[in-house]
């Protein structure tokens, strides 16, 4: 809340959530920056600012590329968490290229740059779920580890003192079951253990979990004068993110 920071004279704060906006300059796109913690300049609204310059084409061409790789497969994994899972992955690739150079020589410059990121992952998943029989509307097995049991009133058999009574078995009569019960069992999981739900978590699952990332960055350089330059810069950031599956559908 205290930094502003700022790319080519825009800012780069979101200014709905907070944070970086989703468009954030690409690693090979920074020429230059600068950072400023006390005694910021009177032409920012923060007590700190972060100031960053794209680069620009010159009379020469320029231009790089890069890849880093990161994976802990089983034949690489050191350890493993003690909460069950075991499927722990995280493979993540980030890339990119950038090119620069004149249009016309001394007058007009270009300059790109692309970054990719593939992160491939599995997140452990642990809840609680109703089973076959609490779906079919028996809580027989309502009880928890304090030997509480949690009994099912029936509300149509509420008398003018307040009290009801309870259903035969702690069951509730399938012609009972609102509709909304059927759709909302197709959302929610299987149990995958025989654990009752009142006492423990009695479902567990890993989930693939895929996130790309693009970014994309142009920019034109024109030199009026000695003394006079225009530029505009596009840039272009795309996000996928996919949690395969999900403990509720």
């Amino acid at each position: 809340g205290s930094v502003e920071m700022i790319q080519d004279g825009v800012s780069l704060l979101d200014r709905f959530g907070g944070g970086l906006a989703r468009a954030q300059p690409g690693l090979d796109t920074v020429a230059e920056f600068r950072i400023e913690t006390t005694g910021s300049s009177a032409k920012s609204r923060s007590p700190a600012t972060v100031t960053l310059v794209t680069k620009s084409g010159t009379n020469e061409f320029h231009g790089s590329v890069f890849q880093t790789h990161r994976n802990n497969s089983a034949g690489l994994r050191a350890r493993r968490r003690q909460d069950g899972d075991e499927a722990t992955k995280l493979i993540r690739n980030e890339f990119g290229a950038s090119a620069g150079g004149p249009i016309v020589k001394n007058r007009t410059f270009f300059f790109g740059a692309y970054e990719g990121r593939r992160v491939r992952g599995v997140r452990f998943a642990r809840g609680r779920v109703p089973t076959a029989a609490n779906w079919a509307g028996d809580f027989s097995n309502a009880i928890d580890n304090n030997s509480l049991f949690t009994t099912i009133y029936d509300p149509l058999s509420t008398k003018a003192d307040g009290t009801r009574d309870p259903f035969d078995n702690n069951s509730i009569p399938s012609a009972r079951l609102h509709p909304f019960v059927q759709q909302l069992q197709q959302v929610v999981a299987d149990p995958t253990n025989s654990i009752n739900p009142f006492q423990g978590r009695n479902f567990e699952a890993n989930y693939g979990d895929n996130r790309d990332f693009d970014s994309y960055t142009a920019k034109i350089d024109h030199r009026i004068s000695d003394s006079d330059n225009i530029f505009g810069r596009f840039t272009l950031s795309d996000q996928d993110d996919r949690q395969i599956g999900g403990r509720f559908g």
